[in-house]
This record gives C-alpha cells, structure tokens and sequence, in this order.
C-alpha cells in the first residue's frame, strides 16, 4: 500500500516538473522575442529614425536597454548555470 502512494505522489510531481518544464521553455521564447524587440528598437530607432516606443515618453530612449535586459531576464530563468 506504500508504493502504490509513493507511485501516486510521485505521478503528480512528473506532472508538475512537465508542466514547469514547459513553462519554463515558453518563457525563453517570450525572452527571445522581447530581446528581438528591444534590438529591433534599436536599429530603427538610430537608422530609421523610428520609436517603436514613443508612449514611454522621454523613458523611450532608454527602452532598448530594459527590453534586452528584461528578455535576457526571462530567458535566463531556468538557467541552471
């Protein structure tokens, strides 16, 4: 009867860690795509002499600096280095 709880419990952590491990990959691609964004800022920003973020006001300048930081951020959550 102990190992038919230990199997249960231990089931539902398999489940958990999966479901973290998915998790885990979404977010390096959400962090991949907020860094994508931040260097997009970036280049049109100083060669097109477009803002992509123009609503932050004058916090625009300094946007693709957040952008990478937070995207490299998010990417590096589950980072066992």
């Amino acid at each position: 009867m102990i190992q038919y709880h230990f199997f249960k419990y231990n089931f539902f952590i398999d489940i958990v860690i999966n479901k973290l491990y998915y998790f885990l990959m979404i977010a390096k691609i959400i962090g991949g795509l907020i860094i994508a964004l931040g260097a997009l800022d970036f280049i049109l920003g100083n060669f097109a002499g477009i803002n992509l973020t123009y609503f932050l006001g004058k916090a625009s300048s300094f946007s693709p600096i957040i952008l990478i930081v937070v995207g490299g951020g998010i990417m590096g959550l589950g980072d066992k280095d």
